[in-house]
């Protein structure tokens, strides 16, 4: 009697889940759903919903949940860009529509910089469940990595989630394909507005001889098009990154430029993927915001 009375609130949870995704046309809310669907299943440490873009073959983290404590480092992952190559354990997940339970003791047989994440965040295991293609022979549509505080036996869960994903897989597709085309749209109507800039930035360097004046006109016109206090430019000189020139927006700031360029001269960033954001950034080829540095200066970050 009982096994009759789950089967049927399963089935209705199926039937909800369905009405659910497909009143839903935007990416956003799908993914929203879905990570619902994987708080509910694993109650994680945390999760990262990816997605594969086809233009540039990377994975792209989509959707991210840390535990509140992190909360400002899960802003940093969003839009992050994994590689998908051999030798990272995302090529197993999306290649091979690999099922991947990852501990500490796997870091010896792939080079992803996650694993330095095991000790940091003090976490245990991580799932790595692809979502499969809806077209036969495909790759992974991308992938679901699920941020566990235990190692368990979590077959189970995995079926369900598996299960749970065939849902997704055409709203997912068919609605990438809208973002993309609103994306063109917007990219459209900027063009003009970037081009201006553009030949504005061109125009004022085009008679500058000295690399130094580059790059301070670089950290100048970075402050003229966003609202910082200071910026800097670094450049790669024997695996380090070396500070070029720096511009402070008002003489208020001058303090802190000096301060903050000091610093990295005496203690210049290696280029390593676990050194920090800066060389995250540069070999990963992708932007890091903080919205708030205060939020982050004690959190384990690398």
């Amino acid at each position: 009697h009982q096994d009759a009375i789950d089967l049927r609130n399963d089935q209705q949870a199926h039937i909800e889940l369905v009405r659910l995704i497909s009143t839903t046309p935007d990416m956003p809310g799908l993914l929203s759903i879905l990570g619902d669907e994987i708080d509910r299943l694993f109650s994680p440490y945390g999760y990262l919903i990816n997605l594969v873009d086809e233009e540039t073959d990377n994975l792209i983290c989509e959707k991210v949940r840390f535990p509140s404590k992190l909360e400002s480092v899960a802003a940093t992952y969003l839009g992050y860009s994994f590689k998908i190559a051999e030798g990272h354990f995302n090529y197993e997940s999306i290649i091979h529509s690999e099922v991947m339970q990852l501990c500490q003791s796997d870091s010896d047989k792939y080079q992803d910089a996650i694993f330095d994440r095991f000790l940091l965040w003090e976490i245990k295991s991580i799932l790595v469940i692809p979502i499969i293609s809806p077209e036969p022979g495909k790759k992974a549509l991308g992938n679901l990595m699920i941020i566990l505080e235990r190692v368990s036996d979590n077959a189970r869960k995995i079926d369900k989630i598996q299960e749970i994903l065939l849902y997704f897989m055409e709203p997912l597709l068919i609605s990438r394909q809208f973002t993309k085309l609103k994306e063109m749209e917007s990219m459209l109507t900027s063009v003009h507005v970037e081009r201006q800039h553009a030949l504005s930035f061109i125009k004022q360097i085009y008679n500058v001889t000295s690399n130094d004046l580059i790059y301070s006109k670089i950290c100048s016109t970075f402050l003229n098009w966003f609202e910082f206090d200071c910026a800097i430019v670094q450049v790669v000189e024997n695996g380090y990154l070396i500070p070029k020139a720096s511009v402070a927006r008002t003489p208020e700031d001058e303090t802190l430029r000096e301060q903050w360029e000091g610093h990295i001269l005496s203690d210049p960033y290696p280029v390593q993927v676990n050194s920090g954001a800066f060389s995250n950034c540069y070999l990963a080829k992708v932007k890091h915001y903080f919205s708030d540095m205060r939020k982050i200066l004690n959190l384990p970050m690398s």
